[in-house]
């Protein structure tokens, strides 16, 4: 018998979606990722020509000190901590012309610099960098975060309950807030798809995966009857078992049929159908209480901007959707990160799953004071892991 008949339709026309599982995003809301003016704030990271290797050095070891310690940073103090071969002198000289580049900050009531959003994304762009060259997935993350990553998340099937997890165990790791969206179902491959009618110009798309998952979403204002929904069943006929449903609007679309206008009823069904799919994609949020512990947050004000942040889902689903089509972790620093005007924010991003298109994103959001050195090596070995052992590779983004 058929996946889909009449009682399993009848079932699928109930609802049965607790209210809120899905999100879909805001009228108008931004595709990919903007900045201030809305420029695009995306571009392929270099190590800035005008820093020497001593410099690079320096500032390297200036902001780490800076994670390490929340002080500002003076000369003696980072040759002693950092083992500087250069003299305090010529340390102190470096750290002067980062300040003038404007990669450090000199607050009036201290003798020492701290890092800019400039010099914080030189540090954690450097760490990207770093994991090029990694022959492990793994290089960076310590043993016993690996082993909980592994065991938490290997061999789990894509979805809420991944993503869920996943979400936890990177909010508890990296001390800090984290957001992830499950694989989307337009990517699951189909077994079968049907279009019911529901009401006057009102179809359902019903769409069964391979996994077995049933999926229904409504189409406004479309004008087919049950004779013509018939011929586009037979049109479809064995096209679309193993196909997603953007594939399958993709190979319709191409195909030559002597009876144009068939197809093109088709290929207008398949494109709302993967609109509406593309709507409504699952978001897990996970680990806002940890904000509370961070000295950086202890002003009400700045608590209740990063909460405000975390909660705009059409910021955060710009900010992730970036990643979907991106090879690597991409890094974010400050106002780039286009969240609401934030400013005091550090974001490290991946997505996860094969395939030139990824199953869905992942990130970890905190001050912009973050440990880029532990979470940039993590968010990557978790985006490895939850996409089934072979996710993406670190990149500059």
């Amino acid at each position: 018998m058929s996946a889909l008949d009449e009682r399993s339709i009848a079932a699928i026309l109930r609802p049965v979606l607790p209210a809120g599982q899905f999100l879909p995003p805001a009228a108008g809301a931004p595709r990919g990722l903007t900045g201030r003016g809305g420029v695009r704030q995306r571009e392929a990271w270099t190590v800035p020509d005008a820093l020497n290797p001593r410099s690079r050095r320096v500032l390297r070891a200036a902001v780490a000190q800076y994670i390490e310690t929340g002080r500002p940073v003076g000369s003696k103090a980072l040759v002693e901590a950092a083992r500087l071969e250069h003299s305090p002198a010529t340390t102190r000289a470096v750290l002067r012309d980062l300040e003038e580049r404007g990669y450090l900050t000199h607050p009036h009531t201290s003798a020492g610099r701290v890092p800019t959003d400039s010099g914080f994304r030189f540090y954690a762009r450097w760490l990207v960098h770093r994991q090029l060259g990694a022959r492990s997935a793994g290089l960076g993350v310590a043993e016993t975060d690996r082993r909980a990553v592994e065991r938490q998340l290997a061999g789990r099937e894509g979805g809420l309950e991944a993503a869920e997890e996943a979400g936890r165990l990177l909010s508890r790791l990296c001390g800090a807030a984290a957001v992830v969206t499950a694989g989307r179902p337009e990517d699951e491959r189909l077994a079968e798809l049907r279009f019911v009618v529901v009401g006057e110009r009102r179809l359902l798309a019903v769409l069964v995966t391979e996994a077995g998952a049933v999926h229904h979403r409504p189409l406004e204002g479309v004008a087919l009857g049950q004779r013509e929904l018939e011929r586009v069943h037979a049109y479809l006929g064995d096209k679309v078992r193993g196909y997603t449903l953007r594939a399958l609007r993709d190979r319709v679309a191409r195909e030559r049929d002597p009876y144009g206008t068939l197809r093109e009823s088709v290929s207008n069904l398949l494109e709302r159908a993967a609109a509406a799919e593309a709507e409504r994609v699952e978001v897990v949020v996970a680990g806002k209480e940890r904000l509370f512990d961070r000295p950086e947050l202890d002003d009400v004000h700045k608590l209740r901007a990063f909460l405000r942040a975390i909660e705009d889902r059409t910021h955060l689903l710009a900010l992730l959707d970036e990643t979907l089509e991106a090879p690597g972790v991409l890094v974010r620093i400050g106002s780039e990160a286009g969240l609401g005007g934030l400013d005091d924010v550090g974001v490290i991003s991946s997505g996860y799953g094969a395939g030139a298109r990824h199953a869905g994103s992942l990130c970890v959001l905190g001050p912009v004071r973050m440990d880029y050195d532990k979470v940039v090596p993590l968010v990557a070995f978790t985006a490895t892991v939850l996409g089934g052992g072979r996710g993406p590779s670190a990149r500059p983004s």
